[in-house]
């Protein structure tokens, strides 16, 4: 039987820890009744959660996970994750976990990390909206999928996107800070036709041995005396 429920809002802070457990999977609805703090940690275990467009934020981590299906949609909402955003599925075939971006703003504070080992799959679908990821990002498993649709994504750090599933990078740009290291191109990562731009001041490191770029920007401004050097391994 499909339920319908209101997550409530309770005033500056509104939950410590908010875990999301429906084992009837994502018929189950889980909607923000307003903008939403939580003073900790964030886990989807089962079920849909729709932000219905309010703001969501946490203190730390936002994790996706578990044996049920689950289903996130962001809407156009601002989402700010304090520390790790992670989303991964253990439940088989039958319990995929999927993360809308749609049109939403996306921040975290330190790495994005997804991860599906078949037949268990993970995806992650980026819509219009802008994802920013405070230091790392890593992609892995053969379940994984990442789809860059046509929103703006920013890597502070290194991109890892090193096995099975693949790597849709953005329509639009991709902007890394750090190196970006895949297994094989464009089978895992895809450039998709949008830009990929290596920011500027930073040593990079392109780590595979053939890869296939649409368009690609190297900035080396040198307006503050510090050199970058760019290397492929």
């Amino acid at each position: 039987t499909a339920d319908s429920f209101t997550i409530k809002d309770f005033g500056a802070t509104d939950y410590f820890n908010l875990t999301v457990l429906s084992t009837d999977g994502p018929t189950d609805a889980f909607s923000l009744g307003a903008s939403t703090s939580i003073g900790n940690n964030m886990n989807i275990q089962g079920g849909t959660v729709n932000t219905a467009n309010n703001t969501l934020s946490t203190t730390n981590n936002f994790t996706q996970s578990g044996t049920i299906a689950s289903i996130f949609n962001a809407g156009s909402s601002t989402i700010n994750i304090g520390a790790a955003f992670s989303i991964t599925s253990t439940g088989g075939a039958a319990n995929p976990a999927t993360f809308n971006a749609d049109s939403s703003t996306i921040t975290t504070g330190t790495t994005f990390t997804q991860s599906g080992t078949s037949p268990s799959t993970t995806t992650y679908n980026a819509g219009t909206g802008s994802l920013l990821i405070g230091t790392n990002f890593s992609k892995s498993g053969t379940g994984a999928t990442f789809n860059g649709s046509s929103g703006t994504m920013t890597v502070n750090g290194n991109l890892n996107a090193t096995s099975g599933g693949p790597f849709y990078a953005p329509t639009s740009t991709l902007t890394i800070g750090g190196n970006l290291s895949t297994t094989s191109s464009p089978a895992v990562f895809n450039a998709n036709g949008g830009t990929v731009v290596m920011t500027p001041n930073t040593n990079h490191t392109i780590g595979v041995s053939v890869i296939t770029f649409h368009n690609f920007t190297f900035l080396d401004t040198g307006l503050d005396n510090i050199d970058s050097t760019l290397t492929f391994s």
